[in-house]
């Protein structure tokens, strides 16, 4: 009698191992479908990350290859950004053992003006951009050959000061560098004319610039000297 309870009790831990192993194969085929249907979700994002990063490192070629105004130019990534948006400082991966120098004018990998490398290290460089509150930078109107002082600070159009209210700037000019300044090589490309305001009893225009710069990426970027 003892004996037969004894197998019954058997029996029932055996039925309930049963049960739950079955149960546990299920969940972990469940989580594994899941886990395959994630993944196969996952791949289109993944190409086009991948795709967008080999856009960028073309352009970047492309830029090392045509060079001008530069004589040298370095792709380098992007490390940190501060702000994140309209940032005005920036840390690239590249510094005194990679050849960079103080100076140095930093690009968007379209070739825009986005500032310059203001402090260096062994294996990274810190740079000022044009969106930066002191940042100023000699610029010149394309087409009417004015010039100006583009002014960081506001965002996402900068300040273009003293031009005169005879200029004939109008919304949409290209806006240069000026080769005037100490940092910058003339004819890199800055911006476009977004606004342009004639202001009672002042001496210069109201002038408002959107920088080209400002609508790129910050992954990676060139340095030109």
């Amino acid at each position: 009698m003892l004996w037969r309870f004894r197998r019954e009790i058997i029996l029932l831990v055996c039925l309930f191992f049963s049960v739950a192993i079955l149960k546990a194969t299920h969940v972990w085929k469940a989580a594994g479908v899941q886990s395959v249907r994630q993944i196969r979700e996952n791949i289109p994002i993944v190409r086009s990350e991948m795709a967008l990063e080999n856009d960028r490192l073309r352009k970047l070629l492309a830029l090392k290859e045509r060079r001008e105004p530069f004589s040298r130019v370095v792709a380098a990534e992007v490390v940190s950004l501060q702000p994140s948006v309209f940032p005005g400082e920036v840390v690239v991966g590249k510094g005194r053992k990679d050849g960079i120098e103080a100076n140095m004018t930093i690009l968007s990998t379209d070739g825009y003006l986005l500032g310059r490398i203001v402090e260096l290290k062994e294996d990274c460089s810190r740079g000022v951009t044009i969106f930066h509150t002191k940042s100023k930078v000699s610029v010149l109107i394309q087409g009417t050959r004015d010039l100006g002082v583009l002014e960081g600070g506001a965002f996402p159009l900068l300040t273009l000061k003293y031009l005169k209210k005879e200029s004939a700037v109008s919304v949409g000019d290209t806006v240069i560098t000026s080769g005037f300044s100490d940092f910058y090589p003339k004819g890199v490309p800055v911006g476009t004319v977004r606004t342009v305001e004639k202001v009672p009893r002042e001496f210069f225009l109201k002038v408002q610039v959107a920088p080209y710069a400002g609508s790129g990426n910050f992954e990676e970027v060139a340095l030109g000297k």
